[in-house]
C-alpha cells in the first residue's frame, strides 16, 4: 500500500509540474500568480488530502513519504519539463534569438522577439513591400479606368440625345467633348465674363509694372489678384465650390507646394497638398504639352492626393518659360467641387486657351522682375 501511494503522489507531482511549466512559459502575467499558487501548491495539497483518504493511509511515517515523494516529483519534474521546452523553443537558426534563462526566469519579451522575427522572415519571403506598391499600382489604375468609363458613358449619353446630329470641340491630348445646344447657348454668357476679366487682369500687370523693383510679398500679392479675378468675374465669388491657387517648385523637397491659395475671396490658411515632382502628375504633363489640362478628361496624368474626393474636378496650367534645369517651377489651378456646374465652363477656358493670357502676364512680369529670382533668391 505504500508503494501504490508513493507511486500517485509521484505520478500527481509529475502532471502537477507538467501543468505549472506550460502556463508558466505562456501564461498572462494579470492571473499568473494565483494559478501558479493553486496549481504548485494549493493543487498538490488538495488532491494530496483526497489521496491520503483513498488509500487510508494512517501512519505518519507514510504519510510523509507519501507527501515527500509528490513534492520532489514536482519540483524534479519542473526543472526537466522547463529545460525540455527551453531548448525545443529554441529557433535553430538564430540559437541566441530565444535565451534559455528568459524561458526559465519566465520573460515572456522572448515570444515578442520570436513573432517578430518570424513576421520579418515571412514578409521578406512574400515580399510585402513588392505587393503593397503592386497593390497601389493596381488600385491606381482601376481608379483612371473608372474615369475612362465614366468619361465615356457621359459621352455616348450625349450622343445618343444628339443622334446624327454631332458636334464636337478638340481639347488638348487628343481629347474632345460633344457640343449640346444648351452648351451653345449659354457661350456668349462665357464670353463675356472672361473678357471681362482679361481686362482687369491687364490692369492689375500694368499696375506691378509701375515698380522698378518687386520681392515675394509683392508678387503673391500680385497672384492673390489674380486668382480674385478669376474667381470674381468668371466664377461669381462661390466661396464654397472654387478653389483658385498658385504652386511653386520647392527645390529642397523635389516637389510642388502652394504658393497662395483662395477659396472665394478668402484666402486658404492650411496647406494644400504636396505633390512630388518624380510621381506623374498634371503639372509635368502642362509642362510637356503647353496646354492647360482637365483632370476628367486627362486623368491618365492625374497624380490622386488626400483631396481628391473633395474637389471632384480641376484645371492645371504651367508656365512653360519658367524654369530651373527642364524642371517647371510655378503653376495655376482651379479646383471645383460641383463638377456638374462648372465643368461646362473649364471645357470652355481650355477650348479658347484661357491659360495663354496668363502666360502672357507672367511673361511679361518675368521679364521685368525675373521670377526665379524673386521665389528663390540669388
Amino acid at each position: 500500500m505504500l508503494i501504490a501511494s508513493i507511486f500517485a503522489h509521484v505520478t500527481l507531482g509529475l502532471f502537477s509540474s507538467l501543468f505549472f511549466v506550460l502556463y508558466y512559459i505562456k501564461g498572462d502575467d494579470k492571473w499568473k500568480i494565483f494559478i501558479e499558487f493553486f496549481i504548485g501548491i494549493g493543487g498538490n495539497a488538495s488532491i494530496i488530502l483526497l489521496l491520503s483518504n483513498a488509500f487510508e493511509i494512517s501512519d505518519t511515517i507514510a504519510q510523509l513519504y507519501s507527501i515527500g515523494a509528490c513534492f520532489l516529483s514536482f519540483f524534479i519534474s519542473t526543472i526537466a519539463f522547463l529545460i525540455f521546452f527551453s531548448f525545443n523553443m529554441r529557433d535553430k537558426n538564430d540559437k541566441d534569438l530565444i535565451q534559455i534563462r528568459d524561458i526559465l526566469l519566465g520573460m515572456h519579451s522572448y515570444i515578442t522577439k520570436y513573432y517578430e522575427s518570424k513576421a520579418k522572415e515571412i514578409d521578406e519571403k512574400l515580399n510585402l513591400a513588392d505587393l503593397k506598391l503592386r497593390e497601389t499600382q493596381i488600385s491606381e489604375k482601376e481608379h483612371k479606368l473608372s474615369e475612362a468609363e465614366k468619361y465615356l458613358e457621359e459621352e455616348l449619353l450625349k450622343l445618343d440625345t444628339l443622334k446624327n446630329k454631332k458636334l464636337k470641340i478638340l481639347l488638348p491630348e487628343n481629347t474632345s467633348i460633344t457640343i449640346t445646344k444648351e452648351y451653345i447657348d449659354i457661350m456668349p454668357s462665357y464670353f463675356k465674363d472672361i473678357i471681362n476679366c482679361i481686362s482687369q487682369l491687364n490692369y492689375y500687370e500694368s499696375e506691378i509694372l509701375k515698380y522698378t523693383e518687386i520681392g515675394l510679398p509683392k508678387f503673391k500679392a500680385y497672384l492673390l489678384s489674380v486668382a480674385t479675378t478669376i474667381s470674381s468675374y468668371i466664377f461669381n465669388n462661390n466661396s464654397t465650390d472654387i478653389r483658385i491657387h498658385f504652386r511653386f517648385y520647392n527645390k529642397s523637397k523635389n516637389g510642388y507646394e502652394q504658393l497662395i491659395a483662395i477659396i472665394g475671396k478668402k484666402i486658404l490658411e492650411r496647406e494644400m497638398t504636396f505633390i512630388p515632382y518624380n510621381q506623374e502628375n498634371m503639372i509635368s504633363k502642362s509642362f510637356e504639352c503647353k496646354r492647360a489640362l482637365i483632370r476628367s478628361i486627362n486623368y491618365t496624368y492625374d497624380y490622386r492626393s488626400q483631396n481628391y474626393k473633395v474637389w471632384k474636378d480641376y484645371l492645371t496650367y504651367t508656365f512653360h518659360d519658367l524654369e530651373i534645369d527642364n524642371v517647371p517651377i510655378l503653376s495655376f489651378g482651379i479646383s471645383i467641387k460641383n463638377d456638374i456646374r462648372y465643368k461646362n465652363l473649364f471645357y470652355f477656358l481650355n477650348y479658347i486657351k484661357f491659360e495663354e493670357y496668363l502666360q502672357e502676364n507672367i511673361d511679361n512680369i518675368n521679364n521685368n522682375f525675373k521670377i526665379k529670382k524673386i521665389l528663390y533668391g540669388g
